[in-house]
């Protein structure tokens, strides 16, 4: 079996290798989701390399640029990734899927009646785009690196963490840091994986006591899960992320998660347990449970092995 990946143009270009560095959500998930499903077919990924790189082999995967595509042949298992271009040019393969990653318009009849299969993040996700042919939808949560981030028992430091991006909430904890530190105690610290000097904007806000902005790579991040006693996420636009990827690193690294919009938003599906950021806000670090909880953390392999190629294996029987 044959997968071609045709994913979404990326002004940033990126390596695979960049992932022991940093890399997004997005690329994070291609180069995990790829490594699993590698082991039961052939892989390869158009996307955005750097100029300077025609082609990636890693000993598992294939990544070429996207303008290697060849979209007059016929492809085995074609999958668009946040791209739906493929099917705009009706593409022909044995088996057409669309992986979502955001909350889509609707697509065109044309374009939509070509798909074999849309994959969605969870039922908030799916939820969002109603024009979905109910079957010909699925849901199929994102995998995390559960081992990399899992808790490894050592002490917690008085710390709270903000991983995502930017634009997601970390204002809003900064604007708040005034109420929320004497709250605390002021053995308290605050560390957003943004800098003053990349949000120019925040800068004033950096400058409060006990908040600092750091960069890190990999494990640089691993570790900041395992020290930190809270992971906080006001999630300022709920449909910023569907998958709680982060919050689920968070979780497994032992982190209480303070989070917003817990009922209309990703995290809907994904946090088990939360301090409200309201509540947050007034010192109250007690936990309540999410009763509409519906994924727990799963590694890779498990979404792959019993998710992804239950899935395809069901699309090529019926093409029989």
């Amino acid at each position: 079996m044959d997968i071609s990946v045709y994913t979404n143009h990326s002004p940033s270009r990126w390596h695979p290798n960049d992932l022991a560095n940093f890399l997004g959500g997005n690329e994070e998930t291609l180069v995990l989701w790829s490594k699993e499903m590698a082991k039961h077919s052939n892989v390869t990924i158009y996307t955005s390399l750097p100029d300077d790189i025609q082609d990636f082999d890693d000993g598992d995967v294939l990544y070429l640029p996207r303008n290697k595509f060849d979209f007059n042949a016929k492809h085995d298992v074609l999958i668009s990734f946040k791209d739906g271009t493929p099917w705009m040019k009706s593409v022909d393969a044995n088996i057409k899927i669309h992986w979502s990653n955001d909350v889509e318009p609707e697509w065109p009849i044309l374009l939509s009646s070509q798909i074999d299969k849309f994959v969605t993040l969870g039922i908030y996700h799916e939820s969002r785009m109603p024009w979905l042919p109910k079957d010909r939808s699925v849901i199929i949560p994102l995998g995390l690196d559960i081992d990399y981030f899992q808790d490894d028992g050592r002490e917690k430091h008085d710390l709270l963490i903000y991983t995502s991006s930017p634009d997601r909430g970390l204002n809003t904890i900064l604007e708040d840091w005034s109420r929320i530190w004497p709250k605390l105690g002021d053995k308290w610290r605050f560390i957003a994986t943004y800098s003053a000097q990349s949000n120019p904007q925040l800068a004033p806000l950096f400058n409060q006591p006990g908040v600092a902005g750091t960069s890190l790579n990999q494990q640089g991040m691993a570790d900041l899960y395992r020290n930190a006693k809270i992971w906080g996420h006001p999630l300022n636009n709920p449909d910023s992320d569907l998958a709680g990827v982060g919050a689920n690193k968070a979780h497994v690294a032992g982190c209480k998660l303070v989070v917003n919009q817990i009922e209309t938003s990703g995290f809907r599906d994904t946090i088990e347990k939360y301090i409200p950021y309201w509540e947050f806000l007034k010192g109250n670090l007690d936990e309540v449970v999410n009763p509409n909880c519906n994924q727990r953390p799963r590694k890779w392999g498990d979404i792959v092995e019993n998710e992804w190629l239950p899935l395809i294996a069901t699309l090529l029987e019926a093409k029989k």
